[in-house]
């Protein structure tokens, strides 16, 4: 691929792509927050739009007015509550929850224990001045982290990659299959050898309709895209178009979630430690144009398998509660609000 090919113009669709690529997301804010210097307002911007529907307009603009954050969910109220408070009375730079995000970032970046984190909130803390606003513990830190979907579940999992130790097996000890115990030998409090992390998957995906840009290009696929007989993205493909004679219930709604799921395995401390993988599994969604979906923003990923050696055939093991989940939005779906 050519380094300076930028423009997909050899794909069917026109030099000038209009508000489809060019445009960045603008984030809503509260009114409060106006002057306030807070990274928090880009994270919330999506959340904010998803909330908008019964929200006043502010006069003269086309920004909801959130004055009144009793109006929204409480996990939203929570979040636009503290990314308007300061840290301390006259601050400027941080609000509450910009602060306690860059902490987390710090503390996942130095690899450093609750215990340290403890340690540095409380000394923190004192070092501010009086009226300051930062919580108390970590415990308390690690509510923002689910209020954003930062959160994930953990499952234990064979070491020799034979099963998860879930459903029938949730209080098993050792694997039926290869008599490998669950817990590290010697170690007090049953640690697990192994542990798989499933990341949330229907939040990410309604949050791709919580732009208006997002979501107009969920239904590019079918709005868009140049159907000309010549195959530039996989709603050109036979097995796309074979699936829709086939499910028509599903493809006569174009912004049903259509998902291609991708891994690969890379070494996350490269030279330090050679012996040790992740091997992450990731899904894209084809609704998007060829531009959007094969970008990082629009990677979702939803399990995360630590070891030194690559699951192999055995990845299937660790894909059952990510089918289960696709299977549940097959089967049953999920009401999404759609900000185009």
């Amino acid at each position: 691929m050519v380094e300076t090919y930028t423009t997909w113009i050899h794909h069917g669709e026109s030099f000038d792509f209009g508000s489809t690529r060019h445009h960045p997301r603008q984030p809503i804010v509260a009114p409060e927050t106006e002057g306030l210097e807070d990274d928090m307002a880009d994270m919330l911007g999506d959340m904010l739009r998803a909330s908008s529907g019964n929200a006043p307009i502010i006069e003269g603009s086309t920004t909801p007015n959130y004055s009144n954050i009793t109006d929204l969910n409480d996990k939203l109220a929570r979040l636009i509550r503290d990314a308007n408070l300061p840290l301390y009375p006259g601050c400027k730079d941080f609000s509450r929850l910009s602060f306690v995000m860059k902490l987390l970032n710090n503390k996942l970046v130095t690899n450093s224990t609750d215990k340290a984190f403890n340690m540095n909130l409380d000394l923190v803390k004192k070092a501010l001045p009086v009226g300051e606003t930062l919580p108390s513990s970590f415990y308390e830190v690690k509510r923002y982290m689910e209020d954003l979907g930062f959160g994930y579940t953990t499952i234990d999992a064979c070491p020799n990659h034979c099963v998860l130790y879930r459903g029938p097996l949730e209080s098993a000890k050792s694997c039926p299959k290869c008599n490998e115990s669950r817990y590290i030998p010697g170690k007090q409090n049953n640690v697990a050898q192994k542990k798989a992390r499933y990341f949330p998957l229907k939040d990410r995906l309604q949050r791709l309709y919580m732009t208006k840009e997002d979501a107009k290009d969920m239904r590019w696929h079918k709005d868009l895209r140049v159907d000309d007989d010549t195959l530039r993205h996989p709603a050109d493909g036979k097995t796309w178009k074979r699936f829709d004679e086939e499910h028509n219930w599903f493809s006569a709604d174009p912004r049903n979630v259509r998902l291609a799921l991708l891994s690969d395995g890379f070494n996350p401390f490269g030279n330090m430690s050679n012996s040790y993988s992740m091997w992450p599994v990731v899904l894209t969604p084809y609704n998007l144009p060829p531009w959007k979906c094969m970008t990082e923003p629009y990677f979702i990923l939803v399990v995360l398998i630590p070891g030194e050696k690559s699951p192999g055939n055995n990845i299937h093991v660790y894909l059952e509660p990510l089918i289960e989940m696709l299977r549940e939005l097959w089967e049953d779906g999920v009401s999404t609000y759609d900000a185009h």
